[in-house]
């Protein structure tokens, strides 16, 4: 092999030297090997984890109603999703920053969280089911994003809120969120809405989201849990 030959001594013959380091590369080998058997059975430790909180974008999240008037957190405190007396329907939009995320972490968990209550009419009872979709908003937002075709439909449901009390909400949005990096897109951004809206009752059936733009107030954000 190459290492004992640039150990051989004059004339060809092995000395001391390349002996001693046969000796040292098949002990590295068999280090080498244990470790490998030791890493299979589970004893190598795992990358350390941390978790960071990301915060809302503001201007891309609010609410967008079908007659193109969009509403953003700056404005309100609150994300409407549902139709009101005058039966106009009226969309979610939140939008996370990926800003903090470092270029080469490595997001292994990523939930979306959220505070909410259905605080007028009864909405999952007229409209039924709440649906999150994965959508491009990078632009801003428009009238022609009330119905503009997602990035991925339907990534959840949400099908009960009180109608008395807020309830914290949690969604895994991993991969939405690593197709988002992956694509060079600075924001992570999701449309609400019930698919069955509006009623057409005269009722205003509607889910409210909290989402103050004051700091330290109640908005929401994703948690995200990641290796470097």
């Amino acid at each position: 092999m190459s290492i004992a030959n640039s150990n051989r001594g004059v004339g060809g013959t092995d000395d001391g030297v390349s002996k001693c380091g046969r000796a040292r590369f098949g002990i590295s080998r068999l280090l080498c090997a244990a470790l490998g058997i030791f890493c299979f059975l589970g004893g190598c430790g795992v990358l350390p984890e941390e978790t960071t909180t990301l915060d809302v974008v503001f201007d891309r999240t609010g609410t967008l109603q079908d007659d193109g008037l969009y509403t953003p957190m700056t404005t309100t405190d609150e994300v409407r999703i549902g139709d009101s007396v005058g039966n106009m329907e009226a969309r979610g939009f939140i939008s996370i920053s990926l800003n903090a995320l470092p270029a080469n972490a490595n997001v292994t968990k990523a939930l979306l969280r959220f505070r909410a209550i259905a605080a007028a009419g009864n909405p999952f009872d007229d409209i039924v089911l709440l649906k999150l979709d994965h959508v491009d908003v990078v632009s801003g937002i428009d009238a022609t994003d009330f119905i503009a075709t997602p990035i991925e439909n339907s990534i959840a449901t949400i099908d009960s809120l009180p109608t008395n009390a807020k309830r914290d909400v949690s969604i895994d949005i991993t991969s939405q969120l690593n197709a988002d990096r992956a694509a060079g897109r600075p924001i992570s951004s999701f449309r609400l809405d019930f698919r069955q809206a509006p009623t057409v009752d005269g009722q205003a059936d509607a889910v409210f989201i909290d989402a103050s733009d004051d700091d330290g107030g109640p908005r929401p954000s994703v948690v995200v849990t990641l290796t470097e």
